[in-house]
C-alpha cells in the first residue's frame, strides 16, 4: 500500500509541477505586453501620500494633475496629504485652479476663522462658494469638500500653522458683472491660452510673496491643476504635420523656477476619445492584474514614463513621452471606483434665488449656463447632491472596461 501511495504521490507531484509550468507560460504569453508594467508595479511600495512628501524633500513646488473635475475620491487623497503633520509643518500653502484670485483673502478669512458653531462656518462658506467662480455656481461637490477639509484641519492648529489657500484663476466678481455686455467682455479671458498664462503668473506672484514673507518659515506649496493645465509643456497639431506649442499654467511655473518644481499625474482617462483609457488600456489592465494598489513613483526609469504621451493630437509624430510631461505618477483607485459627485446641499437658499436668476440670465447669453433660464431646474440641480460613476455620466458602454481587460487577457 505504501509503495502504491509513493508512486501515486510522485506522479501527482510531477503533474502539478507540469500544470504549474503550463499555467506560468500561459500567463506570460497572455500578458507579454503587460509584463514590464506588472513587474514594475510589483516593486512599488510607496504610498501616494508618502510619495508626495518625498517630492517635497527635493522640490519646493509640487503640482498635482487633477483628473475629472467631478471626481471626489481624488480629494480624499488630497485631504490625506493636507492633514499629514508634515504638510502643516513644512508646506502649509495650496494653490488651486478653481477659484478666482480676487476671492483669496475672503477664502482665508473663512478658512482660518474660529467659529462658535459649524452652522456659522457653513453660512460663511456658502457665501464664499457662491462667489468663488465665474460660473453661476461651481457645482462640483469635491471643491466644497476640499474647502471644508482645510477648515477642519485649520481649526485644530495654531494660527501660524494654519493652511493658506491661494486661488489662481482669472479675476472675476459677480457683484460687478451686472449685465450681458460685461459678461461678453469677460469671456475672452477664458479663450485660447490666456487663462493658462494668468493662472501661471498668479501662482508665480503668489509663491514669490511666500518666499518674501518673513513671518512664515514654510517655503513650499502644493498646486492643484486639472489635467491639461498641469503639463510641463504641451504640443498640438494644426492639421497636417505642423506642430505648435501651447503653454500650460504649470509650464510657466516650471520655466520660472527651474529644478524647483515637480508635477504628478493622478491616474485618469482621456477625454473625447472612444479609446478613453491611457495607452490603449494597458496601464489600467496592469494595475488591475495587481489588484489596483495605491502607489506613487517617478516616471523616469519606469515603463509608464516611456510610453508615448497620448493626450496629444498625434503622439507618434511629436514623440513626446509621459516622462517628458510629468515628474511622477500616482495610482489612486481604478476608474470604476471614481465618485463623480455634483450638487451642494442648500447652496441655493431662498434669499439667493433672485441673484441666481440674474446670473442664469447673464451667463445664458453665451451658453455657459445649462439650465435654460429656468430657476426651478437650476435650484434642483445645484442643491441635489448625487454621486454617479463615469459610465452613468458619459456615453461609455458599462461593459467597455471589462472588454478592455479581456483584450489584455486580464480576468
Amino acid at each position: 500500500m505504501s509503495v502504491l501511495f509513493k508512486i501515486i504521490n510522485s506522479m501527482l507531484r510531477k503533474y502539478l509541477a507540469l500544470l504549474s509550468l503550463i499555467l506560468h507560460f500561459a500567463v506570460i504569453g497572455q500578458h507579454e505586453a503587460l509584463k514590464p508594467y506588472i513587474e514594475f508595479i510589483e516593486k512599488q511600495t510607496t504610498d501616494p501620500v508618502d510619495y508626495v512628501f518625498e517630492l517635497f524633500d527635493k522640490y519646493d513646488i509640487v503640482i498635482l494633475g487633477e483628473r475629472d473635475h467631478r471626481d471626489t475620491t481624488q480629494y480624499v487623497l488630497i485631504e490625506k496629504i493636507m492633514s499629514d503633520p508634515r504638510f502643516t509643518q513644512k508646506v502649509g500653502h495650496v494653490f488651486t485652479e478653481v477659484g478666482v484670485c480676487n476671492q483669496t483673502d475672503n477664502a482665508n478669512r473663512v478658512l482660518k476663522s474660529d467659529y462658535l458653531s459649524e452652522e456659522d462656518f457653513t453660512h460663511d462658506l456658502r457665501n464664499l462658494y457662491r462667489n468663488i467662480d465665474y460660473e453661476a455656481i461651481w457645482e462640483k461637490y469635491n471643491y466644497w469638500y476640499f474647502l471644508n477639509s482645510i477648515y477642519q484641519i485649520n481649526k485644530k492648529l495654531p494660527q501660524n500653522e494654519k493652511i493658506t489657500l491661494h486661488l489662481a484663476d482669472v479675476t472675476f466678481d459677480w457683484s460687478e458683472c451686472r449685465d450681458t455686455v460685461t459678461w461678453k467682455n469677460f469671456l475672452p479671458q477664458l479663450e485660447g491660452n490666456y487663462r493658462d498664462l494668468v493662472m501661471g503668473m498668479n501662482i508665480i506672484r503668489g509663491f514669490d510673496q511666500i518666499l518674501q514673507d518673513d513671518s512664515d518659515s514654510r517655503k513650499k506649496t502644493l498646486v492643484i491643476l486639472n489635467r491639461p493645465h498641469s503639463y510641463q509643456n504641451y504640443i498640438c497639431t494644426t492639421g497636417g504635420d505642423h506642430l505648435y506649442p501651447l503653454n500650460s499654467a504649470a509650464s510657466y511655473v516650471f520655466d520660472y523656477y527651474p529644478e524647483k518644481v515637480a508635477n504628478v499625474m493622478i491616474n485618469w482617462r482621456k477625454l473625447k476619445d472612444k479609446d478613453y483609457l491611457i495607452s490603449n488600456g494597458k496601464w489600467d489592465a496592469a494595475f488591475h492584474f495587481m489588484n489596483n494598489p495605491s502607489v506613487g513613483f517617478d516616471m523616469e526609469n519606469s515603463p509608464f514614463g516611456e510610453d508615448l504621451f497620448d493626450h496629444y493630437d498625434k503622439p507618434a509624430l511629436n514623440n513626446t513621452r509621459y516622462k517628458d510631461i510629468y515628474t511622477g505618477f500616482i495610482f489612486y483607485l481604478p476608474i470604476e471606483r471614481w465618485a463623480l459627485t455634483m450638487g451642494i446641499p442648500d447652496i441655493v437658499t431662498e434669499d439667493f434665488h433672485a441673484e441666481l436668476l440674474r446670473r442664469i440670465y447673464v451667463a445664458s447669453v453665451n451658453g455657459r449656463c445649462p439650465w435654460d433660464g429656468n430657476l426651478e431646474t437650476a435650484i434642483n440641480y445645484l442643491n441635489n447632491k448625487r454621486t454617479k460613476h463615469l459610465t452613468d455620466y458619459e456615453n461609455i458602454d458599462s461593459e467597455e472596461l471589462i472588454r478592455n481587460l479581456e483584450k489584455w487577457n486580464v480576468k
